[in-house]
């Protein structure tokens, strides 16, 4: 059986993947990335989740354009 925890990285791996160089401007946050906080291994399993949350700074709508707009 798949553990929670390897079916959230998973999906983690995924989206970092396809975010491309972006994601060294992004955040893994929520319930995706909570595995990643918990060093107790006698904390039980965490629960699956369906989406991968991320969150970046973006000072000015310029810089959002210029970093974030399709190449």
């Amino acid at each position: 059986m798949v553990r929670a925890v390897e079916t959230n990285m998973a999906m983690i791996r995924y989206v970092a993947s396809r975010l491309g160089e972006l994601r060294e401007r992004m955040v893994f946050l929520g319930g995706a990335a909570t595995a990643l906080l918990i060093t107790d291994t006698a904390t039980p399993d965490v629960r699956v989740t369906t989406d991968v949350d991320v969150i970046a700074e973006i000072g000015s709508k310029v810089e959002y354009c210029q970093t974030y707009s399709p190449k």
